[in-house]
C-alpha cells in the first residue's frame, strides 16, 4: 500500500476531539509530559502537542476518563512545529477509542 493510501484511510477513520476528553495527564517512559494536548483520538491512533519531543518508538500512555480504559501508543513521528511544539503521532497498542461508545 502506497503512503498516500494508507495516509488518506487513516484520515477517513472517525476521529474524538477535545473537549470531550479533558483533562488528559500523559506519560512517556513513566514520566509525565507536562502541557502536552491530545488534538485527536481514533480506534487506531492520537495525534497531541508537547512543548518536549517524544523519540519515535517510545511508548506514550495516557487517560481520557469518563470510565474508560487507559490508552497506550507508541509514537510514530515527532515533528517540531513553527511555533516550537511538537506534533507527535502514534499508534495505539492498547485502548483507544470506540467511537460507538462515545
Amino acid at each position: 500500500m502506497s503512503k498516500q493510501t494508507a495516509n488518506e484511510e487513516r484520515r477517513a477513520t472517525m476521529r474524538l476531539e477535545p473537549p470531550g476528553l479533558m483533562p488528559v495527564n500523559f506519560e512517556a517512559g513513566g514520566q509525565p509530559i507536562p502541557d502536552a494536548e491530545l488534538i485527536n483520538l481514533s480506534v487506531g491512533g492520537a495525534a497531541l502537542t508537547s512543548p518536549s519531543p517524544v523519540v519515535p518508538g517510545e511508548r506514550v500512555a495516557f487517560n481520557v476518563g469518563g470510565g474508560r480504559a487507559p490508552v497506550l501508543c507508541q509514537v510514530l513521528e515527532c515533528t517540531r512545529q513553527d511555533d516550537g511544539q511538537f506534533f507527535i503521532r502514534c499508534k495505539c497498542v492498547l485502548g483507544g477509542f470506540d467511537l460507538d461508545n462515545a
